[in-house]
């Protein structure tokens, strides 16, 4: 007998996660577009492409992860198809960490214009080496986790779901990974693309404040719309940094807790994990004025249509 919750947890993944699918889908066609019409693509637009494409693999492969923990497939599924299932999945994780941090550290050494060596260094890096910095990105992810195939055992136990007079049993499996190994993987992936993200937020928001504190005696209409954009741009570091934040410590949770199938603290965990490339997108398109502008013709025009 299929647990009612399993039915439910199923249908509200695949709720949650279409949105996130649907608007990574949309900044992946805009960009191709503006590839094809022989545009030229900034630095931004190419990392978008690419953290767009890659968010769209993530969600995938979290509701693949959940569909093979469900009843009806637990019992037919081999261990290696859960380990090919986990090792694609922090592929693709951490590129989009990655990618996050790429574009946070471009914001930044683009909007800061800072003269010290290290803004430089990265503004220089990102505009001139990006295509092969992007491909060594994904080359870095895949690699670092291929030995995660040997080093990681699945040991799957039978667990009774409901009380005693209920049938229904369950197979879940319980992953060991090498903790040298683990360590190693979450400071190259997890942690050193957190703190770059972190830093570039926080840099880019101080010279933000900074600039609207200078110009903020000014009257004149140029200053005003430049005071507005210094207010748009604020916010959305603002936001970019408090979700990343939020999203980072649910999502170390989710993983310490992965099995803990109790937790509700864990469910909630995974709840915003699966809702982070949903909320980046949203907050990409509006931080691109290409993407928000043809975003707001595409929903005017559909709202017209149906009126």
């Amino acid at each position: 007998m299929v647990s009612q919750l399993y039915i439910v947890s199923i249908l509200l993944i695949m709720i949650e996660s279409s949105p996130g699918i649907a608007l990574n889908l949309y900044i992946v066609l805009v960009n191709l577009k503006g590839m094809k019409s022989r545009q030229k693509m900034k630095p931004c637009d190419l990392i978008n492409l690419t953290k767009g494409l890659v968010d769209i693999f993530v969600q995938l492969f979290l509701i693949m992860q959940v569909i093979l923990v469900l009843p009806w497939f637990q019992k037919s599924v081999e261990k290696h198809v859960l380990l090919i299932s986990y090792v694609s999945l922090r592929t693709f994780g951490i590129l989009s960490y990655l990618l996050t941090a790429f574009l946070c550290a471009y914001y930044c050494s683009a909007i800061s214009n800072l003269q010290f060596f290290i803004f430089v260094w990265v503004k220089r890096a990102i505009t001139t080496f990006l295509p092969k910095l992007l491909l060594l990105s994904a080359m870095g992810s895949f690699l670092i986790n291929i030995p995660s195939i040997w080093v990681t055992s699945v040991t799957p136990h039978e667990q009774s779901m409901g009380n005693s007079t209920n049938n229904s049993m369950i197979i879940r499996g319980t992953m060991f990974v090498d903790r040298f190994y683990k360590i190693t993987v979450d400071i190259l992936g997890i942690y050193l693309p957190f703190i770059l993200t972190l830093l570039s937020l926080m840099v880019t928001i101080f010279i933000l404040v900074r600039h609207m504190w200078n110009n903020k005696d000014t009257n004149t209409n140029f200053n005003c719309h430049k005071i507005q954009a210094l207010v748009n741009a604020t916010r959305t570091m603002l936001l970019f940094l408090v979700f990343h934040v939020l999203f980072y410590l649910c999502g170390h949770y989710a993983m310490l807790s992965v099995y803990d199938s109790i937790d509700p603290v864990s469910k909630i965990s995974w709840f915003f994990v699966l809702l982070r490339p949903t909320v980046e997108a949203l907050i990409i398109i509006q931080a691109s004025s290409k993407l928000r502008e043809r975003f707001q013709v595409v929903f005017c025009c559909t709202e017209t249509q149906r009126g």
